[in-house]
């Protein structure tokens, strides 16, 4: 469980930062728009990276081949779209994913409101970094993953 819950916990960081990659491009195509719709300009061009793309759809096509070759049992394609932490073998994994859970979700109790808090801030920020409140926003899962994992880890070890 612990090689798995490792590559497992890379891949969805490295899935967290394509995201907040995509969505920045996302971001800046928009105001181009919005400054098509709201100003009324004559024209207005988009640009948006294929590179956030292509990365997303290689790690998801590595993501699919590590699964299908980690996996030691047969998966079905429903179980794909489950996290892999619950594909627990015995009581022991079950107790540990409950442990890891359970920490997540009460540091997330904690992290969600402080968030919010420097959310409340974007006025001041927004000119210097307009798009820093989606990368805010994705700190929340990879927070959850990252305590999930490290409570997992202290509990294997």
């Amino acid at each position: 469980m612990k090689n798995n819950s490792t590559v497992m916990t890379i891949i969805n960081i490295l899935a967290i930062l394509c995201v907040g990659w995509l969505a920045t491009a996302f971001y800046k195509g928009n105001e181009s728009f919005a400054d098509f719709i709201w100003n009324q300009t004559e024209e207005f061009s988009v640009e948006i990276p294929l590179v956030p793309f292509i990365a997303i759809g290689l790690l998801g096509a590595m993501s699919y081949i590590l699964m299908k070759k980690l996996s030691k049992r047969k998966k079905t394609f429903k179980s794909f779209f489950l996290p892999p932490e619950f594909s627990e073998q015995d009581e022991r994994e079950r107790a540990i994913t409950a442990r890891a859970c359970r920490n997540s979700y009460i540091f997330l109790t904690y992290f969600v409101p402080l968030i919010v808090l420097v959310l409340a801030f974007e006025p001041v920020y927004e000119r210097i970094f307009p798009s820093l409140s989606i990368w805010i926003v994705l700190l929340i899962p990879l927070v959850q993953y990252l305590s999930y994992y490290f409570t997992i880890r202290r509990q294997e070890s």
